[in-house]
């Protein structure tokens, strides 16, 4: 195909849009906190990629002819959206499946999307210099991004905060480490372009600036396995230029040893911290990224694929298959109940989620991606051809090769199936792949040729439909967030906000939230002490039943969520104990409670919040029962020791009580409301060292805390000190001068008394009804 192809102006259109979408794609953002980056990606690819379909059709109209290249990658491409909207229909939760809650990577939508662009590109990049204008205009955008990136890493973060990026490791392009994997690319480019031609003037200059601040950049990010992949490509493209040119070449021996020392990691002798870490601490940049391990990952897809062989269960479900199959030494983590969305990486997520046929589709499309970039630079000689060749696969086989190691975000999908299509163009003008172009001069062709791209379009329309109820749906769901931590705002406020996202898209996120919300106005309405009580009693009725039927509403739109199983057995649960008591809401609790246990089997918290159900009731053996096997589970689980407390208190079993509560407190050293209750106990049982010393550590976390000021006063007179203990009571006599009872206290220690004239022993309390702290005892 030579450069000086001549298109008509719809064509040009296409291509226009086209190249405004490379641009704009890395860059591109809503300064809007109620705008996720993911739906602003997504409804950009959604418009440009729109504008290029209608060109098309109008192009095809006008008969000016369609360039397809005849090659296998094409069909494994085009069948990756395909078998994710199988898979999404047959899994049940279609919404999830399909566009998720933001156009998550993995939804059918961001598949279709991914494969749409990359037909685009191959239809209409179909010349070298169109090709190096996409390139270009990458380039272009990915200046600007450093640019961006060195000001807010120099700032603190504080300047380009734009509304919505504040922070200096926040960025238009997703999280963190999808910045490092963006200036690998622009750095692999650049090193090629310099190795391939001899450039000299602003441009060889340009080229080395954006090689070098890239690095730096990857420096300071720290992500390592960039580093290995960086090192990887480095290596077999020093062997190549080797073979090809029969020298070695200097720029990516240099960039080898870069990349191989920053992947190695090494520590610095005088400083005992790792270089890399040693390097981002000094920009104050810290590159947290968790995610289960790869055998985790493989484990959970090994179980799903037990059950749901074929098709799998669904793109966009991990979390549930996560909770499912995760492994129980995961609980002795601080990540026992995270819900993970992806494991180690996006490819192998996938496994789960679109089952043996959809694997084997990714496969057969990667392999014949492979297969073609190098069967077309084995056969390339010329050198503009060759460079093409050269730097698209390079960078197709380092996007595809890191998404078997983390989960990118919607922007770097997306540019994984742009420069896919780059590659497949390049091959098409190296004439490694022969392009057919139908004869729409025959009358069955073009009507063929039109009708096909009209359903396409009709497809395109319906998506952007769909896609703007989800977007709008989600506008009003942080809205709804937002408006929920300002002052004053009326809870019918944001009923409103939280119905009308439901509307748009009815999640079952959005249900949960909603019947949260109503949950609360009948909490408020119970707790009121003003108005007409009738009015309170039918508000409180009414936001109860209405909270109820929200909650089940999203256990029935999302049967296979764990959270939403939880949220309704919360709601039952909290009918069972006085002054409720509603017929029926233990058993309602129990089974939902049981339901969520089935889809979260090794988790602690079920057999907890069982326990605890079974406390509410009364039933305390069967209570402790539930509570040992949550601690059985997790032998840290702090809230089980708790309920543990409670439990044996219940039965006059002080001192197992007192054992339960110190595991409890051992396990969080900053709760100064558990450390008074251990306390009391102590105090109780006449322990007054340990009570005291209990009293102490809660006044460690809360210096003003009143009450544990006060009982450690108690404590120290009881323990002949009393120099300390009139320390602490005149202190609580400055804070609470109307206190009559502390005057008292202050003249019977000073007397060498007991500071209680009539001194009841502190009863133990339960967990939650500890004093508050505050200016009075």
């Amino acid at each position: 195909m030579q450069d000086n192809f001549k298109s008509s102006r719809p064509q040009n259109i296409t291509f226009l849009s086209l190249l405004l979408l490379v641009f704009l794609l890395p860059i591109f953002f809503l300064p809007s906190g109620n705008i996720s980056l993911s739906i602003a990606k997504s409804g950009l690819m959604i418009v440009l990629s729109s504008v290029a379909l209608i060109g098309m059709l109008i192009s095809l109209i006008k008969r000016d002819g369609l360039f397809i290249p005849k090659d296998k990658v094409m069909l494994g491409a085009g069948l990756l959206p395909v078998i994710y909207l199988i898979s999404s229909l047959a899994a049940g939760n279609s919404l999830n499946s399909l566009f998720g809650y933001t156009f998550e990577v993995g939804t059918f939508v961001s598949i279709f999307l991914g494969v749409f662009l990359m037909c685009l590109i191959v239809f209409f990049a179909i010349s070298p210099g169109r090709i190096i204008r996409l390139i270009e205009s990458f380039f272009i955008s990915g200046s600007i991004l450093i640019i961006f990136a060195l000001i807010k890493i120099f700032s603190g973060g504080n300047w380009l905060t734009l509304k919505v990026l504040s922070g200096n490791m926040a960025n238009p392009v997703g999280s963190w480490t999808d910045y490092a994997v963006f200036f690998a690319i622009l750095l692999l480019f650049s090193a090629i372009t310099l190795q391939v031609f001899k450039i000299k003037g602003f441009l060889n200059w340009f080229l080395y600036a954006v090689s070098g601040l890239s690095i730096f950049l990857l420096i300071v990010i720290n992500f390592s396995i960039v580093w290995w992949l960086i090192a990887a490509l480095a290596l077999g493209l020093l062997v190549y230029f080797k073979r090809h040119d029969g020298e070695i070449s200097k720029k990516f021996l240099v960039l080898f040893v870069i990349a191989l020392i920053f992947a190695l990691n090494p520590t610095i002798p005088t400083q005992g911290i790792k270089i890399g870490e040693y390097i981002s601490t000094k920009f104050n940049v810290q590159n947290i990224n968790v995610r289960p391990g790869f055998q985790a990952t493989l484990d959970v897809d090994k179980s799903t694929l037990h059950e749901s062989p074929i098709l799998g269960s669904g793109p966009n479900t991990f979390t549930e298959n996560w909770f499912l199959y995760k492994q129980k030494d995961l609980n002795a983590t601080s990540f026992w109940n995270t819900p993970f969305s992806g494991g180690i990486g996006f490819l192998p997520t996938q496994i789960a989620s679109i089952g043996i046929v959809g694997s084997l589709i990714w496969i057969v499309f990667l392999l014949f991606l492979l297969s073609l970039g190098f069967k077309s630079l084995k056969n390339t000689e010329e050198p503009e051809n060759h460079y093409l060749l050269l730097s698209t696969f390079s960078v197709t086989i380092f996007l595809w090769a890191i998404f078997f190691l983390y989960i990118p975000s919607s922007t770097m999908l997306f540019l994984a199936f742009l420069f896919s299509g780059l590659l497949v163009s390049s091959c098409v003008v190296s004439g490694s792949v022969n392009m057919q172009t139908p004869n729409l001069t025959q009358p069955k062709i073009y009507i063929f040729s039109i009708v096909s791209v009209s359903a396409l379009v009709v497809v395109v329309g319906v998506l952007n439909f769909y896609s703007a109820r989800t977007a709008l749906a989600f506008v009003n769901f942080r809205q709804a967030i937002t408006l929920s931590t300002t002052a004053g705002i009326p809870v019918d406020t944001l009923e409103t906000k939280l119905t009308q996202a439901i509307n748009y898209a009815p999640t079952d996120t959005y249900y949960r939230s909603l019947s949260d919300l109503y949950i609360s106005k009948a909490r408020a309405a119970l707790t009121i002490d003003t108005g007409d009580v009738k009015q309170n009693t039918q508000i409180f009725q009414d936001s109860l039943v209405s909270g109820i039927s929200a909650a089940q509403k999203a256990v029935s739109t999302y049967p296979a969520g764990y959270s939403n199983w939880i949220s309704l057995g919360a709601i039952y649960e909290a009918l069972v104990p006085d002054p409720f008591k509603v017929k029926g809401a233990y058993e309602s609790a129990n089974a939902a409670f049981s339901e969520a246990g089935k889809r979260n089997p090794l988790s602690p918290e079920v057999p907890y919040l069982l326990g605890r159900l079974e406390y509410e009731n009364g039933n305390l053996d069967k209570a402790r029962q539930y509570v040992n096997q949550s601690i059985a589970l997790k032998q840290d689980f702090a809230d089980a020791y708790f309920l543990l407390t409670q439990i044996e208190l219940s039965q006059n079993n002080v001192k197992e009580a007192i054992k339960s509560a110190e595991a409890g407190v051992s396990l969080t050293p900053g709760n100064a409301g558990v450390f008074f209750e251990l306390g009391l106990l102590k105090y109780s049982q006449g322990d007054f060292r340990g009570a005291g010393q209990a009293f102490f550590e809660a006044l460690k976390v809360i210096p003003d805390y009143a009450n544990a000021k006060y009982f450690l006063g108690l404590s120290l007179s009881k323990l002949g000190d009393n120099q300390n203990a009139l320390l602490l009571f005149r202190d609580l006599l400055i804070s609470n001068p109307d206190n009559k009872e502390l005057p008292l206290i202050i003249s019977n220690i000073a007397a060498g008394h007991d500071p209680l004239y009539k001194s009841p022993s502190p009863k133990p309390e339960k967990r939650n009804s500890a004093p508050i702290p505050t200016k009075s005892t």
